[in-house]
C-alpha cells in the first residue's frame, strides 16, 4: 500500500507510462486507499483502459498480504467493467524467465530486451513484469526466457 507500481501498455505491448504510486504510512488505510484510486482515475483518464492486469495476492507475510488484497479491491471496484486477469508471482517469473529467478534477474531481463526501459524501483518492475506476462501468455509478442545469469546460462 506505500507503493504501487504501474506500468500501461498500449496494444502491441509497448510500455506508455511507467510509475509508482506511493502514499504516506501515518495517515489511514482509508486515506492510502482513496489516493490510490485518485491517481488511477487520473490515469485512466489519459489512457483508456481496455484489461487490467495484475499480480495476485500471496499471504507470505498477512498484514501485508491484507493491505495488498485492499488495493486489488480498490482496482477491481474502480474497473468492474473491464476484463481483470491476474497473475501468480512465481508464474510471472517463470513467464518472463524461470520460476526460481530473483526480482533483480527478471528486471535484467526485462532490460535486456527493452533497453530504453528505465525502472526506479522493484514496484515498476513487478508492474512491468505483470503486464509483459500477459502479452506473452496471450501470444501477443515473442519471448525468448534464456538468459546468461551470474555466469551461467538459464533456459526453461
Amino acid at each position: 500500500m506505500s507503493n504501487s507500481g504501474v506500468a500501461i501498455f498500449d496494444k502491441n505491448a509497448n510500455c506508455v507510462k511507467l510509475c509508482t504510486i506511493s502514499t504516506k504510512q501515518w495517515i489511514t488505510h482509508g486515506e492510502r486507499l482513496k489516493g490510490i484510486a485518485d491517481c488511477l482515475l487520473e490515469l485512466a483518464k489519459q489512457y483508456p483502459v481496455g484489461v487490467v492486469v495484475k499480480e495476485s495476492v500471496f499471504t507470505k507475510f498477512n498484514k501485508a498480504s491484507a493491505a495488498l488484497e485492499k488495493v486489488c479491491g480498490v482496482v477491481e471496484y474502480l474497473f468492474y467493467d473491464k476484463d481483470i486477469i491476474s497473475y501468480a508471482p512465481l508464474s510471472i517469473k517463470a513467464k518472463i524467465l524461470s520460476g526460481k529467478a530473483t526480482k533483480e534477474e527478471v528486471a535484467k531481463k526485462i532490460q535486456s530486451v527493452y533497453r530504453k526501459v528505465v525502472f526506479e524501483d522493484n514496484n515498476q518492475s513487478d508492474a512491468f513484469a505483470v503486464g509483459l506476462t500477459y502479452f506473452i501468455d496471450n501470444r501477443k509478442i515473442e519471448w525468448d526466457r534464456e538468459m546468461i545469469c551470474r555466469g551461467k546460462r538459464i533456459k526453461k
